[in-house]
């Protein structure tokens, strides 16, 4: 346990606090900066893994801030499903369906049509 608490406060750039066993200021300031430095950190993480994944394509479209949408609580239940699973790519569109039987990106291309377009959602 003392090393997970270790370990958070050098995760926020405290390890003097860890290290001197000293506490300068109040415990709720402490914990207030903790709190808002390990969010800051997870979102900073949760932007770069969707700007760096192909599977993001179409939801960094549509989310760019790490909060809840409010008009997916006002959607009826089975329009805001359909919905997150638009934005969240899971459908049976061969741009997914391919990674299950192991084909390369490039080569997911449309059955339907002969343009030879990748068969994703802007497709």
């Amino acid at each position: 346990m003392f090393e997970n608490v270790r370990s958070i406060l050098y995760e926020c750039n405290l390890g003097h606090v860890w290290e001197s066993q000293h506490l300068s200021g109040s415990k709720s300031t402490l914990l207030s900066f903790v709190e808002h430095m390990l969010k800051t950190n997870y979102i900073a993480i949760w932007k770069n893994d969707v700007y760096i994944s192909p599977k993001c394509i179409i939801y960094r479209i549509f989310k760019t801030q790490h909060d809840l949408e409010s008009y997916l609580c006002n959607l009826p239940e089975k329009y805001a499903n359909c919905l997150v699973n638009y934005r969240m790519c899971n459908n049976r569109l061969l741009i997914e369906t391919g990674i299950w039987v192991g084909l390369e990106r490039n080569q997911r291309v449309c059955n339907l049509c002969n343009n030879g377009d990748i068969g994703d959602e802007f497709h």
